[in-house]
């Protein structure tokens, strides 16, 4: 019964102390609370949600809510979203809109927070030698395409260089793509080998995911390393060449598949049609 009596004091003793050391910090958030209430109350009364909404997840920026809505206005399809590629992988932006669109519209593109250097093919990692030869190296933000690889290679010898890339060290029987990549007789100290056929999708969603690449050896009828010093992967953010742009604001653009835009072109009169003229503000190609 004591033992009893003496952990109940002890457990209002405890919240007592906790209340103590607390109440400072919760009477100071009190106070911030009641300062920011006739602003928060003010806006409210003031505003339309629908400013609200820009306030919050931007027009040409952060979330591109206003730029959307703009394109978005007529959009043929009432149950289709376009592809929508923001900064960050956040879908808040088209839910936020009036409907339901329960399909992925994929031959418009509507991009929020773009630079020139987004849309051009660039160098988007350097790889790393690892210790048993391989080379490893990360994209860490989403790039759509693979386009290229820069090879700095100390060989002189003609030769072929078979090269894998490899989904991660970590599930390195998962292979993207294999190449054989023709080293010339006469060339600069840089072999760069253009991919064919460029892999789509390349790191989107990945994260810091590091990609494997295997060189297994030159082709001179011997086996040896390769004489390979550095390499680098080149790619695109936004792939835009199955795509033609047909709008254009600062740091955003909207562009439509350029066979859905032929098809399009030629049926004046088309919902279609009628969308693209009334959002057009860039010289057709």
């Amino acid at each position: 019964m004591c033992t009893d009596v003496l952990r109940r004091l002890a457990a209002v003793g405890a919240v007592a102390v906790a209340a103590a050391c607390l109440g400072p910090l919760a009477w100071e958030r009190g106070q911030r609370a009641v300062a920011i209430l006739p602003g928060a109350v003010r806006a409210l009364a003031t505003t339309t949600p629908e400013e609200r909404r820009l306030a919050s997840y931007g027009d040409r920026d952060r979330l591109g809510y206003g730029y959307i809505s703009r394109m978005m206005t007529g959009f043929p399809d009432p149950e289709a979203a376009p592809v929508v590629r923001i900064p960050e992988d956040d879908p808040r932006p088209m839910a936020l809109l009036a409907g339901i669109r329960s399909r992925h519209e994929d031959r418009v593109l509507i991009a929020i927070g773009v630079s020139d250097a987004d849309i051009r093919e660039r160098v988007i990692a350097r790889a790393d030698r690892r210790a048993d030869g391989t080379w490893a190296f990360r994209t860490v933000t989403d790039f759509e395409t693979l386009t290229a690889f820069r090879f700095s290679i100390a060989s002189t010898s003609p030769a072929r260089m078979p090269v894998v890339l490899r989904h991660s060290p970590q599930h390195p029987r998962h292979t993207i793509g294999e190449w054989e990549v023709p080293v010339p007789v006469h060339r600069d100290d840089v072999v760069e080998f253009r991919l064919a056929n460029p892999v789509r999708r390349f790191s989107l969603g990945r994260g810091a995911t590091p990609f494997l690449l295997e060189i297994s050896g030159i082709d001179r009828g011997q086996t040896s390393a390769a004489p390979v010093s550095a390499i680098d992967v080149l790619g695109v953010k936004i792939d835009m060449s199955p795509y033609e742009v047909v709008n254009r604001e600062p740091n955003c653009l909207t562009a439509i598949r350029r066979d859905f835009l032929s098809e399009i072109r030629g049926r004046p009169g088309h919902p279609w049609a009628r969308y693209v003229e009334s959002i057009s503000n860039v010289p057709r190609e």
